[in-house]
């Protein structure tokens, strides 16, 4: 790694300056506290983690991750919102027969 003067190879510095430079890269977390925690959410969590194979801190952030990734509604209108909610595939509706013809409404004076 060294020559014979002690001194390093400018190749060899270059690519540990490189190694540390990356090594030295933090990635910054959050840390989130929730208080007042509901002891039968715990846990359900508890449990549900477990059916995953995750920790209970792994399933929160997997929960969070889904959920707030997923496109919103609210970029929809609400009659789109309800046809989607509601929406059978199979139903079949007929407007009712008119029997008698369309007229204006009437007030009481």
């Amino acid at each position: 790694m060294s020559d014979e003067g002690g001194r390093i190879d400018r190749r060899k510095k270059l690519a540990l300056q490189s190694m540390h430079s990356s090594l030295a890269l933090e990635v910054k977390m959050a840390t989130l506290t929730i208080r007042d925690f509901d002891d039968e959410l715990k846990a359900a969590l508890r449990v549900r983690a477990a059916q995953r194979g995750r920790s209970m801190e792994a399933e929160v952030r997997e929960i969070l991750r889904t959920v707030l990734t997923r496109p919103s509604s609210s970029d929809q209108g609400m009659g789109t919102r309800i046809r989607q909610r509601f929406f059978d595939e199979n139903a079949e509706i007929e407007p009712p027969s008119r029997v008698e013809r369309p007229r204006a409404a009437e007030f009481g004076r």
